[in-house]
């Protein structure tokens, strides 16, 4: 429940153009749930709002994040 609640949340701060406040709850996702399914969504949804304020850095951040969790010797 809780990792949809936070998609849903990422979804409705995406649709008011506040791409700059979404990595507040969701860097905390990350930090809290180590292991819950919704990790990568999460990682995604922060390349994207960084992407659009052009902080590339924290994009390669978030998909190397994102593919270490999809390597199967992360799991």
């Amino acid at each position: 429940e809780l990792g949809e609640a936070m998609m849903n949340l990422a979804k409705l701060y995406q649709a008011y153009n506040r791409e700059k406040d979404i990595h507040i709850f969701l860097n905390e996702f990350l930090e809290k749930e180590k292991h819950h399914s919704y990790r990568v969504r999460s990682h995604m949804i922060l390349v994207e709002a960084n992407e659009n304020m052009k902080k590339r850095n924290e994009v390669l951040e978030h998909l190397e994040e994102a593919g270490k969790l999809c390597d199967g010797n992360a799991i």
